[in-house]
């Protein structure tokens, strides 16, 4: 949720509606600090040459192969 760009506010008011679970903007900071070095490198990566698309009831679209 940070990576996503939530601050750190509205991620504990999500975790107290959706889970009912009161933690701390520390606890949140702490998380979202161990895990940012993962996130960056994923959003990083490079992507497949080809990937599937779902379409949701819409004509369906074509991919084409990045040369």
């Amino acid at each position: 949720m940070y990576a996503r760009g939530m601050t750190l506010r509205e991620i504990r008011g999500f975790l107290q509606e959706q889970y009912a679970a009161a933690v701390s903007r520390g606890f949140i900071s702490s998380v979202a600090d161990e895990v940012l070095d993962e996130v960056t490198a994923w959003q990083a990566r490079p992507l497949e040459p080809t990937f599937p698309v779902v379409s949701g009831g819409r004509a369906p679209l074509m991919t084409e192969k990045q040369s």
